[in-house]
């Protein structure tokens, strides 16, 4: 609201693209999970640890203080992996029926959530594509106008651990 101007550049090649490093210390910290991950980095700076966290209260990369790209309702990630992570979220879905729940989800799961606004990520096999596509899938909650939002997790490995960065992000 306070910039007169917003230049759209199109959709991001990656949609999680800024890996953040501290150069400053060693070892190399990593301050925000992104497009180059942290097994990529490993190739090429052997001793590298992700952190993500403020170093005394200071926050070093962009969105690392504040709930960074959230949607206005609140958003639980899941628990679980596989069949229970799924179930967990229909219990999740049950539970808060009186209310109108979103679902974060992947084309793999996505038909078992009933009585759930669904919004696809994409798949579980293309990690990218759900990294292009989650910010957009969150910014449709908000046209939803649900009243809580459960998402699936990912394994904390390549892009999977910078979309569960974001997705922690959103939900604190």
């Amino acid at each position: 609201e306070s910039i007169p101007l917003i230049r759209d550049g199109g959709r991001t090649k990656v949609g999680v693209e800024s890996t953040v490093l501290d150069l400053t210390v060693s070892p190399t910290v990593i301050l925000r999970q992104g497009g180059i991950t942290f097994e990529e980095l490993r190739k090429i700076i052997p001793v590298v640890v992700a952190s993500g966290t403020l170093q005394d209260g200071i926050a070093k990369a962009p969105g690392m203080r504040h709930r960074h790209y959230s949607p206005k309702a609140p958003l639980v990630l899941a628990r679980g992996q596989g069949a229970a992570m799924v179930r967990n979220i229909c219990d999740f879905i049950v539970k808060h029926i009186q209310g109108k729940v979103g679902v974060l989800a992947t084309e793999e799961s996505a038909g078992k959530y009933k009585k759930a606004e669904v919004v696809i990520l994409g798949s579980r096999h293309d990690l990218a594509g759900c990294a292009r596509n989650l910010f957009t899938s969150l910014r449709k909650f908000d046209k939803l106008k649900v009243d809580i939002i459960i998402a699936e997790i990912f394994p904390k490995r390549g892009l999977g651990a910078a979309i569960m960065e974001r997705l922690e992000k959103a939900a604190e």
